[in-house]
């Protein structure tokens, strides 16, 4: 009768020490899980806050060069402008009579850019056109012809 106690003791205790086993490799498992997407989260914040940062870079020489060109219109005139403009960067067109358009293209990165635009009317410049803008491009494909059922295809 002592060696059935002793049994049913060892099996009491080896059923206990798996349970123990299994809980702590499902927590280790669980863990590494949790690890592994706080990995891709933090990545991905990373990217993110780059991606804000080269923004905004790029939108603080936007706006200087828009502020040295309204700051030139006191002190220039039109032709003086437009030149002035030229130098910094600006795309100058004619809208007709006094009127002018100036447009900039400031690189974010390798795929992006924004492009600002501004109209002098008047002796007044107006920011009409800010936008970020895709610099990758697509290009159509031609596609095939589409039988019209009067001729019959060459092989």
């Amino acid at each position: 009768m002592a060696d059935r106690q002793k049994e049913k003791g060892f099996t009491g205790i080896g059923s206990s020490t798996l349970i123990i086993i299994f809980v702590v490799l499902a927590i280790t498992v669980f863990l590494l899980f949790t690890l592994f997407t706080v990995r891709q989260d933090l990545k991905s914040a990373q990217k993110n806050a780059d991606s804000h940062k080269a923004y905004y870079a790029a939108d603080v020489i936007v706006t200087e060069k828009l502020a040295e060109l309204y700051d030139a219109m006191d002190d220039d005139s039109i032709f003086d402008i437009m030149e002035y403009g030229k130098e910094l960067g600006f795309e100058v067109k004619s809208i007709g009579g006094e009127n002018y358009s100036f447009t900039l293209k400031q690189d974010i990165d390798k795929n992006s850019s924004i492009l600002c635009t501004a109209e002098l009317k008047g002796g007044r410049l107006t920011i009409t056109g800010y936008q970020t803008i895709n610099k990758n491009s697509y290009i159509n494909e031609e596609s095939l012809p589409i039988w019209d059922g009067n001729t019959l295809p060459l092989s």
